[in-house]
């Protein structure tokens, strides 16, 4: 173009421990922080794979690979994605069953693959939720807690298919190995 070799974009894949205050987003006309703040220079056509709110911390991929984005958003695919909520009260037995079962958010049906009570703190009067997705909407998680009457307190994202967070301090970003790509890629039908 204009003279110019065009190059095509390397597959590279970004894991990200997003911290709480952080939009996921490249850029803010609001000057607000981005994860793009958080990453190295070198960001030629990396876009976050789904979306973590602004008061959501932990696990996020950045990549140029906009196949294997899409495929990891999508349901179709059932990549799990695994978060640590701490959620105000004790709930029961009948709580976590609507959650596996369903429970309506914005006029349409989610559940969890699977939920499990961490802890529980009577003095603090709250426990925590491991819950398993396989989608991603828009503040899922919170949405679903509240509607079985246990608010959010702090939500964190800590896997997704086979990669965690372990070793990683908050705000900080690495490339993934090749190896780990194709295993994503193959988690989704991409060769």
């Amino acid at each position: 173009v204009d003279g110019e070799e065009i190059k095509p974009l390397t597959r590279r894949v970004w894991l990200m421990n997003k911290p709480k205050g952080v939009i996921t987003s490249m850029s803010d006309p609001y000057g607000r922080k981005t994860v793009a703040d958080l990453m190295a220079a070198d960001l030629r056509g990396a876009k976050p794979v789904g979306r973590l709110d602004q008061d959501t911390e932990g696990l996020l991929l950045l990549t140029t690979d906009g196949d294997l984005a899409m495929r990891l958003t999508h349901a179709k695919y059932g990549v799990e994605k695994e978060y640590e909520a701490v959620v105000v009260g004790s709930p029961g037995q009948e709580s976590i069953e609507r959650l596996l079962k369903g429970v309506f958010v914005e006029e349409r049906r989610v559940r969890a693959e699977a939920v499990k009570v961490k802890s529980r703190s009577d003095r603090r009067r709250e426990s925590v939720l491991m819950m398993i997705l396989h989608e991603g909407r828009k503040r899922q998680v919170r949405l679903m807690c509240e509607a079985i009457g246990h608010p959010v307190k702090s939500l964190k994202r800590i896997r997704i298919g086979h990669l965690t967070l372990k070793g990683m301090q908050q705000g900080e970003c690495r490339l993934l190995p090749q190896k780990d790509v194709e295993r994503l890629r193959a988690l989704v039908d991409l060769s």
